[in-house]
């Protein structure tokens, strides 16, 4: 965005040298659709659709989720293959126990029991209302007869039908049941607390998976009422730079030091690199995915995935890429950049202008310009930020929003809804900063008006051609793969379409997607030059127009009045 004002300002200069007296007039106009069309577009690529993807997230559930699955793919296949140890799904809610692994023994039942909780980053075991320390004698004992007659629950149910587990179905409504070493099933409801429990699996082994159930049933109640002793252990699961770094913690006597795990007996400590698990990318984007698909259920699949694989690659680090942010303050800081910029855009031009005048420099109205300028960029930007929101976060707005993309031939709907919103931001922008310099006293109402419309004329020719090139690109061009860009969506498709317009990939000795960025807002920077220019122009013309006509009239009469005047015959000169 900082690149574009040496040329915003070339183009002013140019524009009030050519319009010679009228030059303070135009440097207002065109400051009008300069300051627009960076509001647009600046909110465009700003990204709000992320933003309002951030906030819907429950970071604490995501952390930990992700901590679960680390936890799976590293210590849960050691335990499977040294010991034959199965996942059996045990939550019951918010807190519940992260993981439970059995044993089973040659005919199938299950023998030994083990209980396990993943904390992620630096979470810590946290104490519950009735004040129970997670892991916990008391703790534990309670969700395992919680599991038990939720087991038992699911096997008397009179009737089970059977149908495959949803995409995307949160984990508190699944219950996986092992009826051997490489045979599962599972058992699953479409509301927490609500609805019949269906079963995902073989029909022939529903007998043998409710068999199962009872007895998983009898040997949770045996842990709780401590009929048999059994491990528990504390996974922390830490992403550390280029390492995944996994400390396994002895839980056994965890209320003697109140949860803080720094106290606990290590048992083991795991290192891997990043390199060996570039799973946790792929975790990490289907957890997001997840998320989004329960938040906002009406987005399409690919804008789902699009929006989850926007948001990781925005972020530096996977706990920032997990983390929630409130949106208010996105479009906030967005706010106070977008006034910062149109303040460094209208004061040099407004100065420059002066100079090139007669009159001494008025300080008071370049700062009257600096603050017209920098409060109607925040105002704009925010309406354009919270336009974005309605569009994207209202399933009315989105239908709308897909409807409108596809008659574009845009291929992702959320970038839509943001490059809508800048439109509408720098719209508004424009607008704000005409009739403020009119409040003012700069100029009178039709001065306001014309400034009014060609700085809206140029922010809404940039957003156009914003998206007008990202729709062409998308429809005939060709990835670097030699893969039609038409015949990718998402996240894929964007990529490549700004990749083309750079010259292709970095590998190719291309400028890659941020150089087709850059290119795509410096042209769309142009055309909002242009055609505020245009439109500032014809306004020029049309006034010498009229001029024209006016001084024809009254040479015309003042040659009909000279012909009068001297008439010999006339009575006034007798």
């Amino acid at each position: 965005m900082k690149t574009w004002i040496p040329l915003w300002c070339i183009a002013v200069f140019v524009t009030n040298a050519a319009l010679g007296d009228a030059r303070q007039q135009a440097a207002l106009t065109t400051e009008a659709a300069v300051i627009g069309g960076s509001v647009a577009v600046q909110t465009a690529l700003a990204r709000a659709d992320v933003a309002i993807a951030k906030s819907v997230l429950n970071g604490r559930l995501l952390k930990g989720e992700l901590g679960e699955a680390i936890r799976d793919q590293t210590v849960g296949r050691y335990l499977h293959r040294s010991g034959k140890w199965l996942n059996v799904s045990p939550r019951l809610g918010p807190q519940g126990l992260d993981h439970i692994s059995v044993q089973l023994d040659e005919s199938g039942h299950p023998r030994r029991l083990m209980v396990d909780e993943t904390k992620f980053g630096t979470s810590k075991l946290l104490t519950t209302k009735s004040g129970r320390v997670q892991m916990s004698r008391e703790y534990v004992a309670e969700r395992l007869t919680g599991l038990a007659k939720r087991f038992d629950t699911i096997r008397t149910q009179t009737e089970i039908p059977k149908a495959k587990t949803p995409a995307g179905l949160s984990s508190k409504r699944i219950v996986r049941v092992p009826l051997s070493d490489s045979e599962s099933v599972a058992f699953w409801r479409p509301a927490e607390g609500a609805g019949r429990w269906q079963y995902d699996g073989p029909t022939e082994s529903l007998p043998k998976a409710l068999t199962q159930l009872k007895n998983l049933s009898e040997l949770f109640q045996a842990g709780a009422e401590g009929r048999m002793d059994f491990p528990k252990r504390v996974f922390q699961v830490k992403l550390d730079g280029n390492a995944l770094n996994v400390n396994i913690f002895d839980a056994t006597r965890v209320e003697a030091t109140g949860g803080n795990l720094n106290k606990l007996p290590v048992k083991a400590k795991i290192a891997l690199p990043l390199a060996r698990t570039a799973w946790v990318s792929e975790a990490i984007q289907v957890k997001l995915a997840n998320e989004l698909r329960r938040q906002m259920p009406y987005l399409e699949t690919g804008e789902v995935r699009q929006l989850a694989q926007d948001i990781q690659n925005s972020a530096r680090t996977a706990q920032e890429a997990l983390a929630r942010r409130s949106f208010s303050q996105f479009a906030i800081a967005e706010s106070a950049k977008s006034a910062g910029m149109a303040v460094l855009i209208a004061v040099p031009i407004e100065i420059a202008v002066q100079l090139l005048g007669d009159a001494p420099m008025d300080w008071w109205r370049v700062a009257g310009i600096a603050t017209v300028a920098g409060g109607s960029a925040a105002i704009g930007s925010a309406t354009g930020n919270i336009v974005t929101y309605v569009l994207l976060r209202t399933e009315l707005g989105y239908s709308v929003s897909a409807a409108t993309a596809k008659i574009l031939g845009l291929r992702s709907v959320s970038r839509f809804t943001s490059a809508a919103g800048g439109a509408i931001g720098g719209v508004a922008t424009a607008i704000l900063f005409a009739y403020g310099g009119y409040w003012l006293g700069y100029y009178d109402l039709q001065a306001a008006n014309r400034t009014a419309f060609a700085g809206a004329a140029g922010a809404g020719a940039g957003t156009a051609a914003y998206l007008g090139t990202l729709g062409l690109i998308s429809t005939y061009a060709t990835a670097g793969t030699g893969v039609a860009i038409s015949s990718l969506s998402g996240a894929s498709a964007t990529s490549a379409s700004l990749a083309w317009l750079g010259g292709g990939s970095l590998a190719s000795g291309g400028l890659g997607v941020t150089g087709g960025t850059i290119l795509l807002s410096t042209g769309a920077g142009i055309v909002v030059i242009g055609a505020s220019a245009a439109v500032l122009y014809g306004f020029h013309v049309y006034d010498e127009h009229q001029d024209n006509i006016r001084l024809k009239k009254t040479l015309d009469y003042l040659s009909g009045k000279k012909a009068f005047f001297i008439s010999p015959t006339h009575s006034d000169f007798r």
